[in-house]
């Protein structure tokens, strides 16, 4: 085995940046809260996180892939307003 000093590089690919993003991080990188990401999950417009040590992570392929998809307008959609159905009264629901 060659000798090597600390700070000598084992094997590098080039990228600074590490390979996975916690969950929380990239909400807080984005400006949404945790509820928002998770339910891009279940619309399947973000792929399932890793569970670490109990932990979501998100590999940096899988958050390039949504962010491009999202850069193509694939997510954009006209907001739909909610229904009223007949009969309901918007005050019924804040009766305690």
């Amino acid at each position: 085995m060659p000798n090597r000093k600390p700070n000598d590089a084992v094997e590098t690919t080039g990228r600074s940046e590490p390979h996975f993003t916690s969950q929380c991080d990239f909400t807080n990188s984005i400006g949404v809260v945790p509820s928002t990401v998770r339910r891009w999950i279940n619309q399947s417009w973000l792929d399932e996180p890793l569970d670490i040590g109990g932990r979501k992570y998100f590999t940096n392929d899988m958050l390039r892939r949504f962010k491009e998809r999202a850069a193509r307008g694939e997510f954009a959609g006209a907001c739909k307003p909610p229904v009223r159905l007949p009969g309901q009264n918007p005050r019924d629901t804040w009766k305690v």
